[in-house]
């Protein structure tokens, strides 16, 4: 198959393209390239490789890897947030070249700006923990990522557009959100979300890092993406700043009223009468600590440090400033919703997947078009996608099933408090106990499903296998055993192999466990 095109259309450079390559970007100027073959397809990639959770073997992707590179996996099946049950790095090592490459999972957080929102956190019972962090700007997000994992001191040079599918996919992917943010909202209908700003960010960063082995090339990308939220159940915060804000407004009026102002200078009168508002600010005892305070918070940090305090705080811009036009294509910067207007209580972020290379600076070329092409052919294990798939949904099972329990007790006590008032309680009493059985068994018999369906994966991670007690209690055992016995005293014993002479295993007092379906 012939190569129509291998010049970049931007800067006219050649490119040294390799064969079955469709995507990369010109590494002189960092415009994306898309290579095009005569019959519209790419012949097949010999350098395909799978990579593997090591201990357990679970398949985690696949991507293209030349000869030479050791390639290794890792898995942590702590969940990270509601929608990332599981998390993952694979890396590929040349050690005669000094390439090294990595791929990060998704990863996703929520930012709760709105004071109120974040005190009714501590209550929460259903909430994990790991996935609540502040939000951080793109491009020093991936550049913590990038000092993390290589421990260099880094210097950026240049960003481009991160040459993934995720940009040329971007329609389906915000599609996947949108449904995330959707389920998210019919969780806590009571809150009342609303969706007010989707942003997605294809990120390339490009490092210079001085080492005790010369200087290094550090390409750190992200597919970058999220949605911000408002709230109407907590909308009181913003009723009461206003309703603040316009009685300071009637002070201002009063103190500095033109009519009042021009009788005081008339008069030559020193009271209160001729003051200013501000000049009531400054004065006296109350003045003092302002200015003290004003001079302590100007001494600590700049002016713009206040300005994004406000807007972390989901507060719109100060009425001089007023809000940021959005721009024509309507596209806001992730976490800056607020800036334009829109209301941001909470900002749900992070990214899909995350890459890294480190080269020696003088293989920059060729370490660059080894990592294009790792970066834009790695896929997810399908197996894990569908068992991503099940596990969401049993977290969404399961947080709902929370809320409407208590939403559920809620009206229950409502229905009590109103019937014992209408002498009519017991029965209200027995219909409600009567329909929260039916659908706490319901929600138990489709928790007891999903269960099984994690608890298999689960055993497939760590390697063992769940079998049944005389007792009717369960016991765990590496998949190395073909057989598990338990003795009198309730020890178990793997055997592999063939299984123990009846006889003997009845002297010992041994009893054979089967495997729990």
């Amino acid at each position: 198959m012939e190569i129509k095109s291998y010049i970049c259309p931007q800067c006219g450079a050649s490119l040294n393209v390799e064969a079955g390559t469709t995507l990369t970007f010109c590494p002189y100027c960092g415009s994306r390239l898309h290579i095009s073959y005569e019959d519209g397809k790419a012949p097949a990639d010999r350098n395909m490789r799978e990579f593997t959770a090591q201990g357990s073997g679970v398949r985690l992707a696949s991507a293209s890897v030349p000869d030479g590179f050791t390639i290794s996996g890792a898995l942590s099946s702590e969940w990270q947030s509601d929608y990332v049950p599981f998390t993952y790095i694979v890396s590929a090592n040349h050690a005669q070249e000094g390439i090294s490459m990595l791929a990060a999972s998704r990863e996703m957080y929520s930012d709760y700006r709105n004071p109120a929102m974040r005190s009714m956190l501590r209550l929460s019972t259903t909430v994990i923990r790991s996935g609540l962090r502040e939000f951080t700007e793109p491009v020093d997000y991936l550049t913590h990522f990038a000092s993390y994992m290589t421990g260099l001191q880094l210097t950026p040079v240049a960003t481009a557009s991160l040459p993934t599918s995720f940009a040329s996919n971007a329609g389906s992917e915000a599609n996947v959100l949108y449904g995330e943010f959707n389920q998210t909202a019919s969780l806590d209908a009571a809150v009342g979300y609303k969706l007010t700003n989707l942003a997605m960010e294809p990120l390339l960063i490009k490092y210079r890092a001085a080492t005790n082995e010369g200087e290094k090339l550090v390409l750190c990308g992200g597919e970058i993406y999220g949605y911000e939220m408002s709230a109407g159940a907590f909308g009181l915060m913003s009723g009461i700043g206003d309703a603040a804000e316009k009685a300071i407004g009637g002070l201002k009026s009063m103190f500095s009223s033109p009519d009042t102002r021009g009788a005081s200078e008339a008069s030559g009168s020193s009271g209160t009468a001729g003051m200013t508002f501000d000049d009531f600010l400054h004065g006296g005892l109350i003045g003092k600590k302002m200015r003290e305070r004003r001079e302590a918070a100007q001494g600590a940090a700049p002016a713009g440090a206040m300005q994004q305090n406000q807007q972390r705080a989901g507060a719109a811009p100060s009425p001089e400033q007023g809000p940021r036009q959005v721009p024509e294509d309507g596209k806001i910067p992730l976490g800056h919703a607020s800036e334009y207007g829109r209301r941001s209580d909470v900002v749900v972020w992070g990214s899909k997947r995350r890459f890294l290379m480190v080269a020696p600076m003088e293989k920059e070329e060729a370490a660059t078009r080894i990592f294009l092409k790792f970066i834009s052919t790695l896929t997810q294990d399908p197996a894990l996608d569908e068992q991503a798939g099940r596990m969401i949904a049993a977290r969404v099972q399961q947080v709902a099933g929370t809320n409407a329990q208590m939403s559920m007790q809620a009206q229950q006590m409502q229905m009590q408090t109103r019937q014992m008032q209408m002498q009519t309680s017991q029965m209200i009493a027995n219909n409600s106990r009567q329909v929260s059985a039916g659908v706490m068994d319901s929600w138990n018999k489709r928790q007891a499903a999903q269960s099984r369906a994690s608890a298999g994966f689960s055993e497939a991670v760590r390697g063992v296998n769940t079998y049944t007690t005389p007792t009717g209690g369960t016991v765990e055992m590496s998949t190395g055993a073909d057989h598990v016995y338990q003795d009198r005293y309730g020890d178990t014993i793997g055997v592999s192999g063939s299984a123990v002479d009846q006889d003997l295993a009845s002297q010992l007092g041994w009893t054979e466990l089967k495997k729990k379906d």
